[in-house]
Formats: structure tokens, sequence, C-alpha cells
């Protein structure tokens, strides 16, 4: 099976990082309310849609995968 990029963004919805922004902002000493840490997940969500097949594969650790790589 080959990965395209849609693949990767439905897998990547199964994610949620809204703990981890919230908790990280907290241990750099720059607290953010859980409304913030929504929001900074869903920006980061939104972000991946214009990652590259190989940030995925790095992210997800998914690099022995064969992938379809979109032409520009």
């Amino acid at each position: 099976m080959k990965y395209d990029k849609k693949m990767f963004l439905e897998y990547a919805s199964a994610f949620d990082y809204t703990e981890d922004f919230h908790y990280n902002a907290q241990e750099s000493g720059k607290p953010i309310t859980w409304a913030q840490a929504e929001e900074e997940n869903k920006e980061y969500m939104k972000s991946m849609e214009e990652w590259s097949i190989k940030q995925f594969q790095e992210h997800f650790d998914f690099r022995k995968f064969d992938v379809v790589e979109e032409k520009k």
C-alpha cells in the first residue's frame, strides 16, 4: 500500500495536541488557558495541510512505508 497526503491528514485527525500545548506552555513558564491551547491545536492541525509527505513520515515515524509523492 502506498500512503498519500490525504491518508496522512485523515490519520492526523485522530490526534489532539491540546493537552501538550497547555502543559508545555506551563513548563516553559508562559502558561496559557485551555481555550488558547485548543486554538493552538486547531492552528497546528491546519498547518499540517501544508506539510510534505516527508514531514508526515517523520512526525508519525512512518519512514519505512511507501508513499505517493504529489506532483506540483
